[in-house]
């Protein structure tokens, strides 16, 4: 038996070749068969050429997992996740921190973020507003340094001096409602991202029902955004009722009197009006488990 670990060495702030030694501590039999996912054109083409006795592993952080469920349209069989990231949110919203993760059942009709026109699944979360912000200022300091980003710090200073909340015209399931002063509209499938944000605490993403919940931070000065800040890591910024609201929904629709960054499961985007979550209706996972 043999086993195919697809793996991101630009995981956990460029440490991902760690999973090398790693796996080879935890996996005892087999041969272990390492492949860049980054040099992999077309990731279903490759794992239909492995047979089918062998494990497939995907190894990495959560970008690299959501790399993997929009290359590959149909999973044909049974693929392992080992999280070795720096967020780690899918990871730790399974309660498996550690070890390989049997990951079928929980990428199945995942639901689709449309932005500008284009669609893409995700499996923890669209985040709308300074978390986006977040995202793409991180991506600024990884480019420009080899430092660890501090996502939490980044957060803080953006209260202070970088973000500005906006206005905000929701549509959940067709019913429209307007928001004033928007630091966030997160779109969640997931409990967890940014790396431990509990933000949509609730949420269960493997609910029959498939509903999204959709996190609306508004109306707060900054002194109310610090202190629910100091309590989203355990959810209990819900109790900040009159500034956070918590929707649930298949189709949710937002937009923001001005252009603002957006990230999906920790991939930036600058310059963002609109974006659209739903629940996907149609099947892609032919493997049911």
């Amino acid at each position: 038996m043999k086993n195919y670990v697809l793996y991101n060495p630009t995981s956990n702030n460029g440490r991902g070749d760690k999973v090398r030694e790693e796996l080879g501590k935890l996996i005892q039999h087999g041969k272990l068969i390492f492949m860049d996912i980054t040099g992999i054109k077309d990731i279903k083409a490759y794992m239909d050429s492995i047979d089918i006795s062998d494990n497939i592993i995907i190894a990495g952080g959560d970008g690299t997992l959501n790399k993997f469920v929009n290359d590959c349209d149909i999973l044909s069989r049974d693929v392992y996740y080992y999280p070795c990231g720096s967020g780690n949110d899918f990871a730790r919203d399974v309660k498996k921190r550690k070890g390989l993760i049997h990951i079928n059942r929980y990428i199945d009709n995942l639901p689709v973020c449309t932005v500008n026109g284009e669609s893409k699944k995700f499996f923890n979360g669209v985040g709308y507003g300074i978390d986006g912000f977040c995202c793409t200022e991180g991506d600024k300091i990884r480019k420009n340094s080899d430092k660890k980003v501090n996502y939490a710090l980044i957060a803080l200073k953006g209260v202070f001096k970088g973000f500005k909340p906006v206005n905000a015209t929701v549509f959940i399931d067709g019913e429209k409602k307007e928001y004033k002063k928007v630091w966030l509209c997160a779109s969640m499938k997931g409990r967890y991202y940014g790396g431990g944000f509990m933000m949509a605490p609730s949420q269960s993403r493997l609910s029959e029902d498939g509903k999204l919940s959709l996190v609306v931070a508004h109306d707060a000065s900054k002194l109310v955004i610090l202190s629910a800040f100091l309590f989203v890591f355990s959810g209990k910024h819900t109790m900040f009722k009159k500034n956070v609201e918590i929707l649930s929904g298949y189709d949710i629709k937002v937009e923001f009197d001005s252009p603002t960054s957006l990230q999906i499961d920790g991939e930036g985007y600058e310059n963002i009006l609109s974006y659209e979550a739903k629940k996907d209706v149609e099947p892609v996972w032919s493997l049911k488990v």
